[in-house]
């Protein structure tokens, strides 16, 4: 019962509230005017140009890393894991360093491939290596090479996997908040973008809220389509293929792959890195010992030492109710399956449209939580939770029931069961969920944009304030807190994963 309680109170009352507002006012004019229009034009056609590219680059990839074996291939996994959990302002960033003044379309979508590639390479190649062999065994015996092994008996197979794939960066690139706000120009703008503008500089409210049932509305449409497409546990009795070593037949995919891998990780991190370190022409650290200050120009009103703590603390109790809450509610979709996107219906909104919610809802009353630092933890927890749900669920799905019988046959509770049997056998993917879980937190903007101002400000709204302002102080120290959180996030997936 404490999810339900838990998500009515913190999602649906503000989602709801700020939708009701939408309705009452000239919600048909405001949809059907060719502002919003034209920003849920550019919102779709980018979010589809972005995960399609993602997947058609990962596909190679998803064959390489999961299909042949090496020396360090975990590694190599790992590392274009990184840049999907990197925050979106740094991503944005990072696209700047490469390509100084760097806005329009063509940079969002840049952006948005370096983001997400790694992750479609990881859900395709999970698919791919959990394939039944038989077909592909008798293909190769009839004389088929690999190239057309590949496109007649494994990309079949893969459809669902690939489909899924794409909806899942869809969703990602719809809610590309951070990128489009800081590499976009009037003529790019999202539903998002559209709302925070409405919200905060045109004061039009009504105009957000009519924004943000659109935005509901594409999410559920999302989310509907997204269950087509869902995969289904592989069945045991398949013959799994096991991985086999290179060899000079697979050329032409290990030169694509490290093309790849120099391209869309190396070149965007060390170039970023590179100009951290360079300061009035020269090496030097400077750029880092500034962070210890607001800056000669007073831009800044918090240190990055404060906002740093800040991201910390939020990191902690968004770690601490996304684990709770998200394990209480993967517990329960293993029981009634039925209220899952009641769950999940966060994981495609944005945290704009939380923090906005939050914002009209508890900004005062009887409950003005908007005054307490609280306020957005909550609020990131609750885009974290339909996370650690997606990765425990299916771990908590394949427990083999047998164990579960056989523990309830000696008498054995519900609650020793979940902590006895369940918990220990998904120790690892919890581990992983909490990962992510944190460097969510840490890299949350869109609610931060909303919900942290003053000395509460986080990490990712310090980074926007520098990169936002002309100057090279203010660039530098950019470069420096990103390389920072490239590093932190890096590790902390590298380590996971591992």
């Amino acid at each position: 019962m404490a999810p339900f309680i838990f998500f009515g109170i913190f999602f649906y009352l503000p989602i709801g509230k700020i939708s009701t507002q939408g309705l009452s006012g000239a919600f048909w004019s405001d949809l059907t005017s060719h502002r919003t229009l034209s920003a849920l034009w550019f919102t779709v056609w980018q979010a589809t140009v972005s995960a399609g590219l993602s997947c058609a680059i990962a596909i190679p990839l998803a064959y390489f890393l999961y299909r042949t074996t090496f020396s360090g291939y975990r590694t190599f996994r790992a590392l274009i894991s990184v840049p999907f959990v990197l925050p979106n302002i740094v991503v944005a960033i990072s696209m700047k360093a490469i390509f100084p003044g760097a806005t329009g379309a063509i940079y969002i979508i840049l952006a948005n491939i370096f983001m997400n590639y790694g992750m479609a390479t990881r859900l395709i190649g999970n698919a791919w290596k959990s394939l039944d062999s038989q077909c592909e065994s008798a293909a190769a015996l009839d004389g088929a090479g690999r190239l057309r092994t590949a496109i007649s008996i494994s990309l079949p197979q893969l459809r669902k996997s690939i489909a899924s794939a794409f909806l899942l960066i869809f969703v990602y690139c719809a809610a590309n908040f951070g990128i489009v706000l800081t590499l976009g120009t009037p003529r790019t703008r999202t539903l998002e973008t559209e709302i925070y503008s409405a919200a905060t500089y045109d004061l039009d409210f009504k105009r957000a809220s009519s924004l943000v049932g659109l935005q509901i509305l594409l999410a559920i449409l999302i989310l509907t389509a997204a269950r087509f497409v869902t995969l289904r546990p592989a069945s045991d009795t398949r013959q799994r293929s096991f991985p086999r070593r290179l060899d000079l037949r697979d050329l032409p995919v290990i030169i694509y792959s490290i093309a790849c891998f120099t391209l869309l990780f190396l070149t965007p991190v060390l170039t970023l890195i590179a100009r951290a370190f360079r300061h009035n022409f020269q090496w030097s650290t400077s750029n880092f010992t500034l962070l210890n200050s607001t800056q000669t120009q007073s831009l800044l009103n918090i240190s990055f030492g404060s906002a740093a703590f800040n991201s910390v603390r939020n990191c902690l109790v968004v770690l601490l109710l996304s684990l709770a809450i998200g394990g209480l509610c993967s517990y329960l979709l293993t029981k009634v399956r039925i209220a899952e996107i009641f769950f999940l219906l966060p994981l495609a909104l944005s945290s704009v449209i939380l923090g906005y919610g939050y914002l009209e809802t508890y900004g005062s009353g009887i409950f003005p939580l908007r005054s307490s630092w609280l306020v957005l933890p909550i609020a990131q927890s609750l885009v974290v939770i339909p996370l650690v749900i997606r990765f425990l669920l299916p771990a908590l799905t394949d427990i083999n029931k047998e164990i579960i019988e056989s523990a309830k046959l000696d008498q054995a509770d519900q609650f020793v069961i979940w902590w006895r049997i369940q918990m220990p056998l998904v120790r690892r993917t919890l581990l992983i969920a909490a990962s992510y879980a944190v460097i969510t937190s840490i890299g949350d903007f869109g609610a931060a944009n909303f919900l942290a101002y003053g000395d509460q400000a986080t990490l990712p709204v310090v980074l926007y304030q520098l990169i936002s302002k002309p100057g090279a102080y203010n660039y530098g120290m950019a470069m420096a807190a990103s390389s920072i959180l490239i590093v932190v996030c890096g590790a902390i997936i590298y380590i996971s994963e591992l």
